[in-house]
């Protein structure tokens, strides 16, 4: 396949740059004019091209950070669920110990309550 052959005046276009090619040459309606549109059309395809392609490449990265930080969410959340219902293990167990606490303490001053409550009904 052969190369496409130059339009005539893109060196010069090329020189001075899309931007100052276009005050230049934008206004003219001559054969100058007419290659001047075709060369910044195709320059300016060029250039959307580019922003294309790096605004793909945002996106791409962007869309990778999101599903990385949806992963951590959810091994967060997986280690949440596991810490509440070790804690919910570890309050009713908490509960029972006092439970137990509660009856060791009557149980060793029975004495003392028995003579207290009878006190109290005399």
């Amino acid at each position: 396949m052969s190369t496409p052959k130059p339009l005539p005046y893109s060196p010069e276009f090329e020189k001075l740059g899309l931007d100052e090619a276009r005050r230049q040459f934008g206004h003219r309606t001559d054969e100058v004019g007419k290659f001047f549109g075709i060369w910044s059309a195709e320059e300016q395809r060029k250039l959307d091209e580019v922003a294309a392609s790096k605004r793909d490449a945002r996106e791409e990265a962007t869309l990778s950070i999101a599903k990385e930080a949806n992963r951590l969410a959810s091994e967060a959340n997986s280690i949440a669920r596991i810490e509440a219902a070790a804690a919910s293990r570890s309050a009713r167990y908490a509960m029972y110990a006092a439970a137990i606490a509660a009856i060791g303490a009557i149980t060793a001053n029975k004495d003392q309550i028995s003579t207290f409550i009878f006190n109290l009904l005399n």
